[in-house]
């Protein structure tokens, strides 16, 4: 799951002044370098299920570009 949080100094929100990104991953007991699957997200009771399903392609995309990301290599030998 990808969490981002926006950080502003009032309630403004054209007054950001910054954002993270966390990552938390589910990791099989029995396997600890691998993932373990997890059911998909539900968004019944959601005001606005629209927006989560912007936000669930958008993640989409994020989690694209760090595959693509990581298959480059960074290094020389």
């Amino acid at each position: 799951m990808e969490i981002r949080v926006d950080i502003s100094q009032s309630e403004d929100l054209e007054d950001q002044v910054g954002s993270a990104y966390f990552m938390f991953v589910a990791r099989d007991t029995n396997d600890y370098s691998r993932g373990y699957p997890i059911p998909d997200l539900c968004f019944e009771g959601e005001d606005n299920i629209e927006k989560c399903f912007l936000r669930l392609e958008y993640g989409k995309k994020n989690k694209q570009k760090r595959i693509e990301f990581s298959a480059v290599k960074t290094f020389s030998k």
